[in-house]
């Protein structure tokens, strides 16, 4: 009794029994549970079949039933451009910032140029370039004839402009960041706005 009591509790009130000289498996369970498969679910409530409830809405998409989504193409879309000119929609031509400072550094890291044009970048650095990442390295500088120490820290484009977009308060800017994306239908719920798991009720057929 007290290992059925302590399966139930870790299992959230459902267990699996297998048979020890055959190998059969059987699922056990105080809520309502798929025999066959052992998924089980919480006694259904209407919230569960209201998108406009957390109970009953996609989580993916909270209930929207269609997603924004970083269309590279968007933010860069003349690869035949160099960063210098302006390949990074988004950033513009090559400029005294932060941002360029840290593209510098990257081109550095990876042998290539700001003047290259996009295309010619390597994959590496383009994938560090639109989803960010950290990184130390160290360069032999034959000028000074010392070893210099660097040091990476980017966010990444495609990164910014979606966390601008999901959690920036500003409308203006994430009226900026929606340019460079693409309204798709959720993968989760392929639009119908509802959590899979209110999906999986029939009623009636």
């Amino acid at each position: 009794a007290d290992s059925i009591k302590t399966a139930m509790y870790h299992g959230e009130d459902v267990l699996m029994i297998m048979e020890q000289e055959t190998g059969e498996i059987k699922y056990f369970s105080r809520n309502l549970m798929c025999p066959s498969s052992g998924i089980s679910y919480p006694t259904p409530e209407p919230n569960n079949f209201s998108f406009n409830s957390p109970k009953g809405a996609c989580p993916v998409c909270n209930g929207i039933g269609t997603l924004h989504t970083v269309n590279e193409k968007k933010i860069v879309p003349d690869v035949s451009k160099s960063i210098k000119k302006g390949a990074l929609a988004p950033h513009g031509p090559q400029k005294k910032n932060w941002i360029f400072n840290q593209l510098e550094l990257i081109a550095e890291r990876y042998n290539f140029s700001l003047n290259d044009p996009w295309k010619d970048i390597p994959e590496e650095a383009v994938k560090m370039i639109l989803f960010g990442g950290k990184e130390k390295f160290t360069k032999d500088s034959k000028t000074l004839g010392i070893t210099r120490e660097y040091k990476i820290d980017f966010e990444g484009v495609a990164t910014f402009i979606e966390e601008t977009y999901h959690k920036n308060e500003s409308a203006s800017l994430r009226r900026w960041a929606k340019d460079y994306m693409d309204k798709i239908l959720c993968p989760e719920c392929e639009g119908s706005r509802l959590r899979k798991e209110s999906l999986y009720f029939k009623v009636n057929g």
